[in-house]
């Protein structure tokens, strides 16, 4: 490979995978400072791990009707967590749908100003679930 002198010093960090793809050389840790990538140096979210009493706990108050925004306030952790350990223990996740009058709601509720945070909350759903609807009601992009 061969690359003017101008562009050499932005793919040192390439050139150095290459030449350790060469040499056989297995890495023993992730990438560091030294292959052009910066350290992570705080975690921007509190990361959560469930403990096996919590899992069941959250298993069975899915399975006895509990919505996965109750549990992800009731447990202290992201949705995606909730719905990974369901999903680990062959729970079918149901989702809950907003009716076409729900949909008017939030489309006047958020036109007034209202968060979706505020507006998945009155609605007993993700806002995420609200602002995939307003998206499809062309009212946000």
């Amino acid at each position: 490979m061969h690359l003017s002198e101008v562009d050499a010093d932005k793919w040192l960090p390439l050139l150095h995978q290459v030449n350790v793809a060469k040499t056989g050389a297995q890495r023993s840790v992730g990438p560091s400072i030294a292959d052009g990538y910066e350290a992570v140096r705080k975690l921007t979210q509190q990361q959560k791990h469930l403990a096996d009493d919590e899992i069941t706990e959250l298993v069975a108050a899915y399975r006895a009707g509990s919505t996965i925004l109750e549990l992800t306030t009731r447990l202290g952790c992201d949705r995606k967590t909730v719905i990974r350990y369901l999903k680990l223990h062959c729970v079918e996740t149901r989702y809950r749908r907003l009716s076409p009058a729900q949909i008017d709601e939030a489309v006047t509720l958020y036109r007034k100003g209202m968060s979706l945070a505020k507006l998945g909350r009155q609605l007993g759903v993700s806002p995420k679930t609200v602002k995939a609807r307003l998206v499809e009601r062309a009212v946000i992009d």
